[in-house]
């Protein structure tokens, strides 16, 4: 590459597409540029971003990113749909747009490493948000911590009951030994007087 304004855009898209998470791709082939622009607009408030750029020099980028797994979807006018977290919400909004604008046409996704094909992305449009996955994941981890607990809980109060029990059974007994030892004790008294 000779020209140093395209060193500077591989340069800075390399930047970009670095730890990059999940993408979508999409083929812009009849979209005209104020559906674009709407389109931009709609990722840029769900913080994603929107780039038609020259292929060769996302090649060349995705080669210094790292990321030349995406390189196969980059065929023709191209449009990246990029984000960092939720490839989840990606897929919504194309789907979104799909639904509205027939003209959008999804090529795939990457999704952490791994190429998805134009129809996984209604499937990966179905995936629960990051934030609904984690409290799902920590529900599952509390779930038995808390039977868990119940379960010492139980055991306890199991216990403190037989205590508690074994306790007012000994009062009882200590208490009806008394009255029962002076009632055997005036029994005695005429069994020990001599006979008459």
């Amino acid at each position: 590459m000779a020209h140093p304004l395209k060193e500077m855009m591989v340069d800075e898209m390399a930047r970009k597409l670095q730890g990059l998470q999940s993408c979508v791709a999409l083929d812009i082939r009849g979209i005209r540029s104020l559906e674009a622009a709407d389109l931009r607009k709609a990722l840029r408030e769900r913080k994603m971003a929107f780039w038609v750029v020259k292929n060769s020099l996302v090649r060349i980028a995705l080669k210094k990113a790292g990321a030349e797994g995406l390189a196969p979807l980059v065929d023709g006018p191209t449009a990246l749909i990029l984000g960092r977290d939720d490839p989840g919400e990606m897929s919504r909004v194309v789907v979104e747009w799909w639904k509205k604008k027939k003209k959008v046409q999804p090529r795939g996704a990457y999704v952490e490493g791994r190429l998805f094909p134009a129809d996984a992305i209604p499937a990966l449009a179905g995936l629960p948000t990051k934030p609904v996955m984690l409290s799902r994941v920590a529900g599952c981890f509390q779930a038995p911590l808390v039977s868990l607990a119940g379960l010492f809980q139980a055991h306890a109060r199991k216990i403190l009951g037989l205590m508690k029990a074994y306790q007012e059974k000994l009062q009882n007994a200590g208490s009806g030994a008394g009255a029962v030892a002076p009632a055997a004790a005036s029994e005695e008294s005429p069994a020990q007087k001599p006979p008459a």
